[in-house]
């Protein structure tokens, strides 16, 4: 089984928000276990994601920018209209939960 290398220069496509899920197949060189440290970036080990809560998110803001970055990253998605909306809806069904 081939190992995905997490690396200083290439750490910032792993990430979901400040999390790295590093899964079983992920090797972190030193580098990015320093940049990782640095930056606030929250390392998760594959099996200890199962049983640890999400990081909260500390304002709004933050949440909102966390939106825009994954689906700009993730999904190609750049249209404000469109970001806008998926802002609002995530934000009302966190606040009903």
């Amino acid at each position: 089984m081939s190992k995905r290398l997490v690396t200083r220069n290439n750490i910032t496509g792993f990430l979901t928000g400040d999390t790295l899920l590093l899964e079983r197949d992920m090797l972190m060189t030193p580098g990015a276990v320093d940049y990782a440290r640095i930056h606030g970036i929250h390392v998760v080990h594959g099996a200890q994601a199962q049983t640890q809560a999400p990081t909260p998110v500390e304002t709004p803001d933050t949440l909102r920018q966390c939106i825009v970055d994954m689906l700009e990253k993730e999904f190609g998605i750049t249209d404000s209209r469109t970001i806008q909306i998926v802002q609002e809806t995530v934000i009302k069904l966190l606040a009903t939960s």
